[in-house]
């Protein structure tokens, strides 16, 4: 009965022809759309969930109050790490993380890395990043060992097979103990090189309360310690001889506070290394695709309900010779069944095609494996079956109960029995399509607002160069050499691109009571 049911609904999508692309690339366009969607809202909820240990890594941030103003930060000073790590025994473990800029030389080669990581040695036991080669205990266990990533290693040494090889930084080599798998694009710590913290030199080799630059993680031992380690940790700030190390008086404080680091990319308000994204985007994109589907829906259900008037004659011939009105029913939801699956399959070349589109616009690079991903494909699969079903269901229903009379005033009077709802599916799929039509308008708007403002400096004629240690001494010097060239018009030296400045500083604020103050403004971009 099944066979014959798609065999009769084939046929008629070729007879119907009009009718069979307007529904399939209605539905295919539709569901190319919140597949689209589905790539980016599951890639944007799959953020450090593939930690072994996600359940108990936790991301510390600040907040302080000086002088009535409060602050708050994704990054701390040095101390907090190692110094609630002796005193809590809830922690297992900690990591105080920083991401630079640094030229890395090999031989004669030199190339600008900007995923150059300086970590804890507890980096590899507390987060899922797997190595090729080399040992987590040794992968930067002294100060002269550096890790780097499997495409890095390609990429200075043509192989993976890199361990004791070294690799220059500055004035000083570091040797490769490790390599480890890339890291993947849905983690908040994306980095291809990692050495030391201690490498950083100067005052991180100290325990300071401020100086907040630093993005610390703990691992606990148990996750269903977390709030009560929350709470000692607010009443170790509350202790006059923690206020007073850190210099904090009268009504001013500082606090920290535990994040779950699958809760930091879609539900904290303080980024860290990488903008965060939006569980209320995540909401309006998945509300999108529902109402995009929705419209496919509501199309396909009117035109086959409209359709309808034209079949009565066959429905009365089938019934004549016997077909029953659950046969004729399952006969017109194989019919949606056919077109959504024929949907289906143009959607995924359309989907394919129009990704290169969805990575210029979210700035991700999603690949054939995320398009792909098993899950998105059984819930695809799903999808199409329940779209079959509801769109199909109310034409199969009326078409069955139809008793295939065939005088024109019977007809009018079937068809008329059904405008109200053929007329309500009109007004529904216009509603939504003029609300799709302002929400996207307003949104490219935005975009295209950000993307085009006017930063205050001509960024087609100006070149960014990389500066480490050696060259800052001699900055004067190199000035006038690039000043030399006739293509030079003028030459200047920051810490950061004038539309991308991070910093802390601290400020010491002397009030009309010549009470000095001490302050600390955290900046992160």
């Amino acid at each position: 009965m099944l066979f014959p049911n798609f065999k009769l609904a084939w046929r008629n999508l070729l007879k119907n022809k009009v009718f069979s692309l307007i529904n399939i690339g209605g539905f295919a366009l539709g569901l190319a759309v919140c597949w689209l969607i589905a790539v980016f809202i599951s890639n944007e909820r799959k953020y450090d969930q593939f930690h072994q240990h996600k359940d108990r890594l936790v991301r510390l941030t600040m907040e302080y109050s000086m002088n009535g103003t409060v602050s708050d930060a994704a990054v701390t000073g040095t101390k907090p790490g190692p110094f609630f790590h002796r005193t809590f025994p809830e922690i297992e473990s900690y990591c105080r993380t920083y991401m630079y800029n640094r030229v890395v030389k090999n031989g004669n080669e030199m190339f600008d890395e900007k995923r150059f990581l300086y970590a804890d040695s507890a980096i590899f036991h507390m987060f899922s990043f797997p190595l090729i080669n080399g040992d987590k205990d040794a992968a930067i266990a002294d100060l002269n060992s550096i890790a780097i990533s499997e495409t890095t290693a390609k990429k200075y040494f043509a192989s993976t097979d890199v361990i004791g090889k070294t690799l220059r930084l500055g004035e000083k080599d570091l040797e490769v103990k490790a390599v480890f798998e890339d890291v993947p694009d849905y983690s908040q710590l994306k980095f291809d090189f990692v050495t030391r913290f201690e490498n950083l030199g100067g005052s991180v080799v100290t325990e300071n309360w401020w100086s907040a630059n630093w993005v610390t993680y703990f691992l606990v031992k148990d996750a269903g310690s977390i709030a009560g380690l929350q709470s000692k940790i607010d009443q170790l700030m509350l202790q006059d001889d923690v206020r007073k190390e850190a210099r904090v008086e009268g009504s001013s404080y500082l606090k920290y506070f535990l994040e779950p680091i699958t809760d930091v990319h879609l539900y904290s308000k303080l980024a860290g290394f990488e903008p965060n994204g939006n569980i209320k985007h995540v909401y309006a994109f998945a509300i999108v695709a529902l109402l995009v589907l929705l419209i496919g829906c509501a199309n396909y259900t009117n035109l086959a309900t409209a359709q309808a008037m034209e079949r009565v004659s066959e429905i009365g011939v089938r019934k004549a010779m016997g077909a029953s009105r659950q046969h004729l029913f399952f006969q017109f939801i194989g019919e949606a069944s056919v077109l959504v699956m024929v949907s289906g399959i143009v959607a995924i070349a359309l989907a394919w095609f129009a990704l290169p589109f969805l990575n210029s616009f979210t700035g991700k690079n999603y690949g054939s494996e995320d398009l792909f991903e098993p899950s998105l494909l059984f819930t695809f699969v799903g999808l199409l079956f329940l779209v079959a079903t509801l769109s199909g269901l109310y034409p199969a229903w009326i078409i069955a109960r139809n008793k295939g009379k065939l005088s024109s005033g019977q007809q009018y009077t079937f068809i008329k029995s059904n405008g109200f709802v053929r007329n309500g599916l009109v007004v529904f799929q216009f509603a939504i399509s003029v609300f799709l039509i302002v929400y996207t308008g307003v949104f490219y708007r935005q975009m295209n607002m950000m993307k085009e403002k006017d930063l205050g400096y001509d960024r087609e004629h100006v070149i960014v160069l990389p500066l480490d240690g050696k060259m800052r001494k001699d900055i004067t010097a190199l000035r006038e050499s690039l000043l030399a060239m006739p293509e030079v018009e003028a030459v200047t030296a920051a810490y950061e691109t004038p539309e991308n400045i991070e910093w802390g500083d601290g400020i010491n604020v002397t009030d009309e009571k010549r009470k000095t103050w001490n302050n600390v403004k955290c900046d992160s971009g």
